[in-house]
């Protein structure tokens, strides 16, 4: 619907036309018609393009809350295995395109970075990024497969950690990574991880039992679904 002040704009454009058009005598009628035509194709052309930014900027307004929410979603399902306080959250991969890579028309991803999150994570946390094999995130990223991190589970998570990662993300005990990709398995393709994590020890989470691997997975495709909508638009 064209609402009251894209209406009036374009009267305002049609009259600025036309004025222009009309302040010109020195000019034959067909050549009047040509300026004004290209006067309103050039005002055609701004207001399309302003339309269309402001249509990508509500869709992805309107698509945030949807992840939050399938987020949640994903956090309920947990909470009927286990009454430990659980968090989620979407990270995706930050493209670095060098000269080679352009070239090569290939993607180059070199960190991954919070997108979307729920359960409560500090500015401290959702600043940091990971590199491939860094955290439980970077290394479902790196062996292109779901990695459960938690006691007796830790050494190949934190070895490639940097000191202000484990500083600012010590506190969480067990995490659980479900990398999606767009087409083959590959680093290259990733769409994002989802990351489900908790402070409380594996023991006492659902993470292991049987079918939370299968149901994380399955609800990652949603989530990773919408992420790729917005972010690799």
């Amino acid at each position: 619907m064209v609402s009251k002040r894209e209406t009036l704009l374009g009267i305002f454009y049609y009259l600025a036309g036309l004025a222009v058009t009309l302040a010109s005598p020195e000019l034959e009628a067909p050549q009047r018609f040509v300026v004004f035509s290209l006067f309103a194709l050039i005002v055609f052309i701004i207001e399309s393009g302003r339309r269309v930014l402001k249509r990508r900027k509500e869709d992805a307004i309107s698509r945030e809350p949807q992840v939050e929410v399938l987020l949640d979603g994903l956090i309920e399902k947990y909470r009927e295995r286990s009454d430990c306080h659980l968090r989620a959250n979407v990270m995706v991969p930050f493209e670095n395109r060098p000269i080679q890579s352009q070239f090569l028309k290939r993607r180059s991803y070199t960190t991954l970075e919070f997108k979307d999150h729920t359960g409560g994570y500090s500015e401290h946390e959702l600043e940091l990024s990971y590199e491939s094999g860094q955290g439980s995130c970077g290394l479902a990223w790196k062996r292109c497969r779901p990695v459960i991190y938690g006691e007796g589970q830790r050494e190949a998570a934190e070895k490639a950690m940097t000191d202000t990662q484990l500083k600012k993300a010590g506190h969480v005990e067990s995490v659980l990574s479900v990398p999606i990709y767009e087409n083959e398995r590959r680093p290259e393709n990733l769409v994002c991880v989802v990351n489900v994590d908790s402070e409380d020890c594996l023991s006492e989470t659902c993470f292991t039992e049987d079918g939370i691997m299968s149901y994380t997975e399955r609800h990652a495709d949603v989530i990773a679904a919408t992420v790729e909508e917005d972010y690799h638009a």
